[in-house]
């Protein structure tokens, strides 16, 4: 009987999951309308919706960010949102969490927040009209990356 082999190469890490089992989260209904991808900050929408960043208000002071949505093992079509619409999102406040970095982004990198565009909800190191500074005691870089994965622990109050 012939053999099979098969070889198996899992993903070192994948956007939105996380660093490791000691998270908090808290889950909220989805108002975007195109649904949320896993390891976007997201916004308070009301008091039991999240929304996607859309804009400089959604992350301006008084306007806190709500979390980071975590990628749960849930099967969807290619190209559907992680959360679509009306779904319930599970949104990490406290822990590590795996996320995409726009640009090379070192240990000490001042963090922003991509607030608007393709990589809204994304970490950034730059500083320009489509990104908000974030906090250095709520979010901070555990692995750095360069347009790539990077590890971030997220604290939020």
């Amino acid at each position: 009987m012939p053999q099979t082999s098969y070889t198996g190469t899992p993903a070192l890490a994948v956007e939105g999951w996380p660093g490791d089992p000691n998270f908090k989260t808290l889950s909220r209904a989805v108002a975007t309308a195109a649904g949320i991808p896993a390891g976007r900050f997201v916004a308070y929408s009301s008091s039991t919706e999240c929304k996607a960043l859309a804009a400089a208000t959604d992350v301006a002071p008084g306007s806190p960010l709500l979390g980071v949505t975590v990628k749960m093992m849930l099967t969807r079509e290619s190209g559907a949102p992680d959360y679509p619409q009306r779904s319930m999102a599970t949104i990490m406040r406290k822990g590590s969490i795996w996320m995409w970095c726009v640009g090379a982004v070192t240990a000490v990198s001042p963090i922003f927040v991509v607030h608007s565009g393709a990589d809204a909800g994304r970490v950034s190191i730059t500083d320009d009209a489509t990104t908000t500074p974030v906090d250095g005691l709520a979010v901070k870089v555990l692995i750095p990356a360069t347009d790539g994965l990077g590890l971030f622990e997220v604290n939020l109050p």
